[in-house]
């Protein structure tokens, strides 16, 4: 039986701030640094949530055949820009937020774009200063995402927009999670990770305490969260080296577990000025992961590991024990990727790539060759 316990030792300070790196400009460049790590402390956690090991290993790599299935990249034709972060409903269309133009695009499974969603910069309806995430709902809704302008805005399948939201601390990841409603990261600092919201968006419950006095700490450790739509999500830590797993109808309803690239709690730098406090992360901390996807029963992590130059690395982890199965390479530098239907989506050089699995190395079950779960 896999043992697991409440968490103990934090292995994460993931408190965002509305600093985000990487997407807002910092006044304060150049000025002296001071490192803030945070004391990890015992006796954490909920009971919302559960904490397991990994068994060590190094990787298991797996042969995994793909195709070059089409490519929609940058040029006068391409209507891309700057592309950070994609969704792909149920019908195979593709959603990508295209932070370059300020709007999230539909394209058809053959990349025929199909409908625009904002695309105007500002502060009023339909406008955005800073989207950072988006997903898709049961519907066609599309969810947007700008913690600057403090709140969510949602649009019609047709790119008409419907209402905004705002949910009180300014939204920055979000997932809907069928009918139980939708889960929300937070841009400031934070006692709890996550928030439910309801499909009122009267907020249910706040979960997720990782780090004693974890709302002391503005820290930019982002990382991405998603999920299937029927209740089930996932989430993975950029720089931490932590993923999460859950469900909104079981309790506990997250377990929480380190990635094969943990490496402990990462620096925390702070710069102030007269009138502003700016935390990040320590540049040279490295990354757990870059993005996270679910595929049925599978939880496919793009890795911080580059196995060689101008490649990526795909780990595969169980979503209902969190047991580690095998990892596989593909060709690109990617900074975000999805996998749905044994099809691979990834960003990289401002383009999206959408590949094949061609079944080979594909395992049809359960992985027997993988580590076993902890005894």
């Amino acid at each position: 039986m896999t043992r697991r316990r409440t968490l103990g030792a934090g292995l994460l300070a993931l408190v965002i701030t509305g600093a985000l790196a990487g997407y807002l400009y910092d006044r304060d460049a150049g000025k002296q640094e001071v490192s803030v790590v945070p004391t990890e402390l015992q006796g954490l956690g909920n009971d919302l949530q559960e904490w397991q090991l990994q068994p060590a290993h190094t990787r298991l790599w797996r042969n995994i055949g793909v195709r070059l299935d089409r490519r929609i990249a940058r040029g006068p034709e391409a209507t891309l820009k700057l592309p950070v972060a994609l969704r792909i409903d149920a019908s195979g269309s593709l959603y990508v937020l295209d932070w370059g133009d300020k709007a999230v695009k539909k394209f058809s499974p053959g990349g025929m774009l199909l409908q625009t969603y904002g695309g105007h910069v500002g502060e009023g309806p339909g406008e955005f200063t800073n989207p950072t995430d988006f997903d898709v709902d049961s519907t066609g809704g599309v969810w947007v995402c700008d913690p600057v302008n403090k709140n969510i805005t949602v649009f019609g399948p047709s790119g008409n927009m419907l209402r905004t939201i705002r949910p009180g601390p300014p939204p920055l990841r979000i997932t809907h999670v069928g009918g139980a409603g939708y889960l929300l990261m937070s841009s400031s600092a934070d006692d709890r990770l996550f928030g439910w919201y309801a499909p009122n968006d009267r907020q249910r419950i706040r979960f997720g305490e990782v780090v004693e006095h974890q709302e002391r700490f503005g820290v930019a450790l982002d990382g991405k969260l998603t999920g299937d739509g029927v209740g089930h999500f996932v989430y993975a830590a950029y720089r931490a080296g932590v993923i999460a797993m859950g469900d909104v109808e079981r309790r506990p309803a997250t377990l929480f577990l380190p990635t094969l690239d943990h490496r402990g709690m990462p620096r925390i730098l702070t710069r102030e000025s007269r009138d502003m406090r700016v935390a990040h992360v320590d540049p040279d901390a490295g990354y757990g992961a870059r993005d996270v996807s679910l595929d049925g029963e599978d939880v496919h992590v793009l890795t911080g590991e580059r196995p060689a130059p101008g490649t990526s690395a795909m780990d595969v982890y169980d979503f209902r024990s969190g047991r580690y199965r095998y990892s596989y390479r593909v060709d690109g530098t990617y900074i975000a990727a999805k996998v749905r239907h044994r099809m691979f989506y990834g960003i990289a050089d401002s383009a999206l790539t959408i590949l094949s699995f061609s079944g080979e190395g594909l395992p049809e079950g359960d992985d027997e060759q993988g580590p076993p779960s902890p005894k």
